[in-house]
């Protein structure tokens, strides 16, 4: 998530200012790089939040049949080291969202903004929507109507 948003700052610093020929050329690298990151993490949320819904069914499934028998199902599928998603969801969701604050138009000059791209931003934010978890958050459910705000209203790619 760093290195996002890190990247996100240069491309917005190498932005402001008049547009010339070489800054295409140094954008390009940097474009690469920004859709590299957005689609890893991304990929990274999807599947998290597959696995999270996938152990809320296992832990109702769980709470029915057994008891408390969680963590002892956890450990025997051989997870090395605990991550909680929820709490990373907040901070990679307001990341991508920072990601969008950049001004796609000029980083993606001269062609106009990818749509594979905005739409990542939609699958994301979908995905978010779906969980109630994800909702209890005011940071995440703000980031989220953000994305969609961004993707409609700037960038023009939700038809």
């Amino acid at each position: 998530c760093a290195n996002l948003s890190v990247l996100s700052a240069s491309i917005t610093a190498l932005c402001v200012g008049n547009a010339s020929d070489e800054e295409s050329e140094e954008m390009a690298p940097l474009r690469s790089a920004l859709k590299a990151y957005s689609f890893f993490l991304a990929e990274v949320m999807s599947m998290c939040e597959e696995e999270a819904k996938e152990n809320a069914a296992m832990g109702v499934v769980e709470k029915q049949v057994g008891g408390g028998k969680k963590k002892s199902n956890l450990a025997k599928k051989g997870q090395l080291v605990e991550w909680k998603w929820d709490e990373q969801r907040e901070r990679a969701t307001h990341v991508m969202n920072g990601a969008l604050d950049v001004d796609l138009y000029r980083v993606f000059r001269p062609k106009p903004v990818d749509q594979a791209f905005c739409r990542l931003f939609i699958n994301i934010a979908t995905a978010s929507l779906e969980n109630p978890t994800s909702l209890k958050s005011k940071v995440t459910k703000r980031a989220t109507f953000q994305m969609v705000g961004s993707v409609a209203s700037k960038w023009g790619a939700l038809d």
